[in-house]
């Protein structure tokens, strides 16, 4: 048995499919009938609703009770036809160990990847931002019953800076280690990433050693831009549950793309030159686009920027890139991890699963880390593996109970 196959692996996007009384055991009485909460749709589905407005499916998660993986759908309809795995503790530790996976970061389902579901389901900022901290506050019991080898990431009112700056601090203190952050709050009428007015939120990330996770589809849109090729019939999900598979594909990889977006802002607005120690991290976007971007970026950095312009960055496109941005890889074949590693070394790149969500690594995830890594050296399988995300997020990777 050789080191790959021992070695801990810390799974730096999964998900957490809320469960149906994360908000109503938590609410008071003056909120009681106003919540979040799941009951069933016109459809017969469990859904999430928030007074008589449907929000969104519950989970998503496509991983039966018997660990077997539905395919071509978003999600199973009922939480009883969902593994345990995709919302308790217990049992996705189970699943952990029995994959070798030591420690897992997870990600927020119905609120969306940044809150800002939140932003649209009511006109409340009061019953908003209460949302806001009883998920934080349900995050930091799951994070306790996971035995510090789940880390859920934490959601802010992005709607009000120095709320979220406030928030930042009661989490950091409460143990949990990073936020997900919508990539495109002016989506919703928000201040835009590029303004000074978020230097607040910025410095305090970096003061608290919190990185931001950009994940995919944290902004108005998880869709792309299918109105500019797509026949009218734009729906992705159909009502019995399946999929329009083509769609449904363009949806996922123009997700990955959108990202590129992010990439090149922060660098190129001088966000990360103005905060040189603060991390992010680029989420379910893969890695083999970005030595391809970055070398555009470089190349028109220097074609296109005046000496004065210039004179405002103290790095290079491709070192503030190793430096401060950090992705993963799921799918993606050994020669993508390997022209990445060749392009920037392996201290910015890390390994993830998508559990329990459509297109996810399940069940292949030792396969895959042998496939793409088996042939590096040990101290870049451990980087890669464990190290990095031990760093970012500030944890050592936990100890699976077995491992294949």
């Amino acid at each position: 048995m050789t080191e790959l196959s021992r070695m801990p692996i810390f799974d730096i996007d999964t998900h957490y499919a809320e469960p149906a009384d994360l908000w109503t055991s938590r609410a008071p009485s003056k909120y009681r009938d106003r919540v979040l909460h799941v009951r069933e749709n016109d459809l017969n589905n469990q859904a999430w609703f928030l007074g008589n407005h449907e929000v969104g499916m519950i989970g998503p998660a496509v991983i039966r009770p018997d660990m077997s993986k539905e395919l071509a759908t978003y999600t199973l309809p009922r939480f009883s036809e969902m593994s345990r795995s995709a919302t308790h503790a217990a049992e996705r530790l189970a699943f952990m160990d029995s994959v070798g996976v030591g420690t897992q970061i997870l990600y927020p389902n119905i609120i969306g990847f940044g809150a800002q579901r939140l932003m649209k389901v009511s006109d409340d900022v009061e019953l908003r931002h209460w949302h806001v901290t009883a998920y934080n506050d349900a995050l930091v019991d799951l994070q306790r019953e996971g035995e510090g080898r789940l880390l859920p990431q934490a959601a802010l009112p992005l709607w009000d800076i120095d709320a979220s700056v406030k928030e930042l601090e009661r989490i950091r203190k409460m143990g949990l280690t990073g936020v997900a952050m919508s990539d495109k709050p002016g989506d919703f009428g928000q201040v835009l990433l590029g303004s000074d007015a978020w230097d607040p939120l910025f410095a305090a990330c970096q003061d608290l050693g919190l990185p931001i996770n950009f994940h995919i589809g944290s902004g108005e849109s998880f869709d792309g831009d299918k109105e500019k090729w797509w026949l009218p019939d734009r729906t992705s999900r159909l009502p019995d549950r399946s999929l329009n598979g083509p769609l449904a594909t363009f949806t996922a990889v123009s997700g990955f793309m959108q990202i590129a977006v992010d990439v090149m802002n922060l660098i190129l607005t001088g966000v990360l030159e103005k905060f040189p120690k603060l991390n992010f991290v680029v989420v379910e976007s893969g890695a083999g686009w970005l030595p391809f971007l970055i070398q555009g970026v470089e190349h028109n950095f220097k074609e296109m920027l005046s000496p004065a312009q210039r004179a405002r960055f103290k790095r290079e496109p491709k070192e503030m890139f190793i430096d401060q941005i950090y992705t993963s890889y799921w799918f993606e074949n050994a020669n993508c991890v390997d022209t990445f590693i060749r392009e920037f070394g392996d201290s910015n790149l890390m390994f993830e699963t998508d559990f329990p969500h459509p297109s996810s690594l399940y069940p292949d995830v030792r396969e895959k880390a042998q496939e793409t890594l088996g042939h590096h050296p040990v101290e870049t399988q451990r980087k890669i593996l464990y190290q990095n995300a031990e760093r970012i997020y500030g944890i050592k990777v936990g100890t699976p109970k077995s491992t294949h």
